[in-house]
């Protein structure tokens, strides 16, 4: 336990969850897009050892880890959102190569939730290596929708994309 003094003027102890603490150092990761080696920032581990000396970093393997971790999580509750609607699923998408020859693509689902509220949705996000073409397309986003559970849902698809994926079938 450590003292600390509060705005007040008064003293308390405050014990670290070192849980909860990797759980924000996670999301904060995320949230400011900063690199997976901050943590291992010399000056960072200097001022968090200031803060509080009993705060446990951990090496930047784990924090991945721990990014990941979040990552499925909220990946669930994209999926127990997506298995309430009761109608169909819209789907658009975009893909590109950067200015480094990577290859991208992110899926968005649109549908009305049970508030009649039309909501949208990034399904995934991630790297598809050039061309992006027919096959490679389809096993990304077919596969997307099996791990969200909605491959039965879908109602429509942008023209481009029926156009590339001509053989998949509903």
């Amino acid at each position: 336990m450590d003292l600390i003094l509060y705005q007040e003027g008064r003293f308390g102890t405050r014990k670290i969850i070192q849980k909860i603490h990797r759980k924000l150092l996670a999301r904060a990761i995320i949230k400011h897009n900063f690199p997976n080696n901050f943590i291992e920032y010399e000056g960072i581990r200097e001022w968090i050892k200031y803060i509080n000396p009993n705060v446990d970093m951990k090496c930047r393997n784990t924090i991945i880890l721990n990014v990941e971790k979040e990552y499925i999580e909220e990946m669930e509750k994209v999926k127990q959102i997506l298995s309430r609607i009761p109608n169909r699923i819209c789907l658009t998408f975009d893909v590109w190569t950067a200015i480094t020859s990577e290859g991208y693509i992110c899926l968005i689902a649109y549908f009305v939730d049970e508030n009649w509220k039309l909501t949208r949705q990034i399904l995934n996000f991630c790297r598809m290596k050039p061309p992006h073409m027919g096959v490679e397309l389809e096993n990304i986003v077919f596969n997307c929708l099996k791990q969200c559970g909605i491959d039965k849902k879908i109602s429509h698809l942008p023209w481009t994309m029926f156009m590339l994926i001509i053989s998949w079938t509903f």
